[in-house]
């Protein structure tokens, strides 16, 4: 959001999970994760439900470095708001230009798709166990010209069983692992074939959703972009900066 507004000069540290744009990599990162890496998708669910069990957080701050960088402004994941963010920081009128050019975009697809028929669709966001996309997800399926055949506005992600999601018919399934981008997204996806082709979707996509759909911020409308392709390609194109792969059907067997 900061670099959005023309203050990345002045962005001064980030988190261990800002990645966007390139230039945020290079900067010193004041939080880390307390989860190991090279788990797989069960057991990142199991340790975070471990660590939040246990009272803590999941993520640490180097308190030292943090000091160090002396910063003037803090900016949390909580302010979602570009205008409130503006202010804070001084460029009111930017803030005021990037809401109106973001919301120009949503207009535009969901006047592409506002005579198209509601494409009954399921998001994930994560596969193991499987958990309904919640948050702003599905107002992002909404505003695609999607049904969410699930998740509701506002409701947080929940967990839920493999038989929990019969009967829903969704003709779409977009897998969406929190915090995950496009080929591990893939990988949970097809590492679960056999469950999510059982939904009876007629298509099943994996997406960036570390880019696109997990954090709050101005990409959020480049997945409102990428979902409306990915529901109804024959009225909005597919972004050129957003990640995402189709699960292949799988070859018939031979006779």
């Amino acid at each position: 959001m900061l670099f959005a507004l023309g203050l990345g000069d002045e962005v001064v540290a980030v988190t261990h999970e800002c990645d966007h744009p390139p230039t945020a990599r290079s900067l010193p990162q004041l939080t880390r994760t307390v989860v190991p890496d090279g788990l797989s998708a069960s057991q990142i669910d199991a340790e975070v439900k471990r660590v939040v069990g246990e009272g803590r957080a999941l993520y640490e701050l180097d308190e030292e470095r943090l000091a160090a960088v002396a910063p003037d402004l803090i900016v949390t994941q909580a302010v979602d708001d570009v205008g409130r963010l503006g202010r804070a920081a001084g460029v009111p009128r930017a803030a005021a230009e990037l809401r109106a050019e973001l919301e120009g975009r949503l207009m535009a697809v969901e006047g592409a798709v506002a005579e198209a028929p509601r494409t009954r669709t399921l998001a994930l966001e994560w596969l193991d166990p499987p958990f309904i996309a919640g948050h702003w997800v599905p107002e992002m399926i909404e505003a695609a010209g999607g049904l969410d055949v699930v998740g509701r506005p506002g409701q947080k992600s929940f967990e839920t069983g493999w038989e929990g999601l019969q009967g829903l018919d969704p003709e779409i399934v977009v897998a969406m692992p929190c915090g995950f981008y496009v080929e591990q997204a893939l990988n949970q996806a097809a590492d679960h074939r056999v469950r999510v082709e059982s939904l009876g979707a007629r298509q099943i996509f994996a997406v960036d959703a570390a880019s696109s759909f997990s954090r709050p911020g101005p990409r959020l409308v480049d997945g409102v972009e990428l979902l409306a392709h990915l529901l109804h390609p024959d009225r909005v194109d597919a972004p050129g900066n957003v990640g995402f792969a189709e699960l292949a059907a799988r070859a018939p067997h031979a006779a």
